[in-house]
């Protein structure tokens, strides 16, 4: 299942951004924006030499376990560290070992779909250079 709650920090954000579970109801997660962000991942295989000059958000991954998002919780307490590299010319933003993927372990890179990227939009994280 997805995190409970999830903190981006990194290029033009003042600090860290939270992401967490809303709108969901009777199990119905289709206007969950946590949901919508991991469930727009797909997997690709990249070239790791192509992400080495790329900005990045450093992105930490909460379980339940971890505590609630109405307090203040450090970044540095989180269950599942990743980065999330910003899209650079036609290459798009790629999420490096998110605690969720589809085809779990199997592939440690994924591409961000349309709709998660106007999720972290709206939240001002900005996947663009």
């Amino acid at each position: 299942m997805y995190p409970a709650f999830v903190l981006f920090r990194g290029p033009g954000l003042d600090q860290p951004v939270l992401l967490r579970h809303a709108n969901v109801t009777r199990a119905d997660f289709s206007k969950d924006p946590l949901a919508i962000v991991y469930g727009s991942l797909s997997p690709v295989t990249i070239d790791t030499s192509a992400l080495a000059g790329r900005r990045y958000f450093e992105v930490a991954e909460f379980n339940p376990a971890d505590g609630a998002p109405t307090r203040e919780l450090p970044f540095e307490n989180a269950s599942h560290f990743s980065r999330l590299y910003l899209a650079a010319g036609d290459a798009p933003p790629v999420w490096d070992n998110p605690v969720v993927g589809p085809l779990g372990a199997t592939y440690p890179y994924f591409q961000l779909g349309p709709a998660g990227r106007a999720v972290l939009d709206s939240l001002g994280v900005r996947l663009t250079s």
